[in-house]
């Protein structure tokens, strides 16, 4: 996965290097962060993302199945063991098995491959199908940014405009590989993961592990000696040892309160209180909810620590979004504008005071989150 993965690299460090470019070049005309909203408006119609694509295909299916009754009763069972073929008629089985195939390999939190693909456990899909259906989700209508992108480079000297133009376009030309990048370097996580439950079935067989889930307490050099039989049945107790000590850690890991920027190795805070991500106002009651149950945020708004692109499968049916980490660059983000869903990211700790289930108001532009 090093060329996916260097591509994604070298275009998110080139958006951020073009992003402070175009803040700097706003400072004594705007100021920041009063430039952040000019330049996403910008960048409001970048609809060739992979985000974007996830979310245009679950309401294509909503589309497809918005007319049949026994859909929404068949999604609310929440059990979708052997769905192909208990699904309620042959042409949401066909529309989902195309998009399993297509983005099947994607899911929240996908860099940990501890976590189960799509393809794995369509749950998510199916909560995000629910959740187009019951708030009988509409495309976004397409917003150009030209007016935008002219607003941007009003707030610029005269010297600097032409120069300008050019940074936008490289922009989005940077978005759609940073997308694609994180979508090819996806299939690497997801095919790390089958190389790991593969070590893993293995190792339980001859005991060396007690449960198969196991197999993602250890490094993949370690899973590798394990296939190799480098780290046999005779080391039993050092790898129940091991597996256990591991356990623990994780358990203790998932107790702190983790910092929302690392500066090198050092915990950082933000120094305000959100970011701009998208323009727009929106209000409704605050939803965190786990793994993308994204049908109960039909009209809300969603609150995550971090907005990856897992959650494109929210973008037909939230009504906005926050989170207590993320940039303007990031792939979610730039997908949320073309689907004019108002989001703040970069909270920080003001994230963990908001209360769940009251009614929220995001201002994307002011980036202000109130309840």
């Amino acid at each position: 996965g090093v060329d996916s993965m260097l591509a994604y690299y070298a275009a998110r460090h080139n958006l951020e290097l073009l992003y402070n470019r175009l803040i700097r070049a706003t400072l004594e005309t705007v100021g920041y962060p009063a430039a952040l909203p000019l330049i996403n408006g910008a960048l409001c119609d970048l609809d060739d993302l992979v985000e974007t694509e996830i979310a245009a295909a679950l309401m294509s299916l909503c589309e497809r199945s918005s007319a049949d009754d026994a859909v929404a009763a068949w999604l609310k069972q929440d059990s979708f063991d052997n769905w192909r073929a208990r699904a309620p008629n042959s042409t949401l089985a066909e529309g989902l098995t195309e998009f399993i195939g297509t983005y099947g390999h994607r899911v929240v939190g996908e860099a940990e491959i501890a976590r189960p693909r799509w393809y794995e456990d369509p749950t998510p899909v199916m909560h995000g199908l629910l959740g187009c259906l019951l708030r009988q989700a509409k495309p976004p209508i397409r917003t150009p940014s030209s007016q935008s992108r002219q607003r941007l480079l009003d707030a610029l000297d005269a010297a600097q405009v032409k120069g300008s133009e050019a940074v936008i376009q490289q922009l989005r030309r940077l978005h759609h590989l940073q997308s694609h990048a994180l979508h090819a370097l996806a299939y690497i996580w997801a095919g790390t993961r089958e190389w790991a439950k593969a070590a893993a079935h293995e190792a339980a067989h001859d005991g060396r592990l007690q449960e198969e889930d196991e197999v993602f307490f250890f490094q993949l050099e370690e899973i590798k000696q394990m296939m190799t039989g480098e780290w046999n049945v005779s080391d039993l107790s050092d790898i129940h040892a091991t597996a256990a000590e591991r356990k623990r850690q994780v358990e203790a890991w998932r107790e702190l309160h983790t910092p929302p920027v690392l500066v090198g190795d050092r915990a950082a805070r933000f120094t305000g209180e959100g970011l701009p991500g998208v323009s727009g106002l929106a209000t409704g009651p605050l939803r965190r909810l786990p793994e993308q149950r994204t049908e109960g945020c039909k009209g809300a708004i969603l609150g995550v620590e971090y907005l990856d692109s897992g959650w494109a499968l929210a973008l037909p049916a939230a009504k906005g979004f926050v989170a207590a980490g993320g940039t303007p660059a990031d792939p979610f983000v730039a997908a949320a504008r073309a689907w004019h869903r108002p989001t703040v990211i970069g909270l920080g700790e003001a994230y963990y005071g908001l209360v769940e289930g009251a009614q929220t108001t995001v201002d994307g532009d002011a980036a202000t989150v109130e309840q």
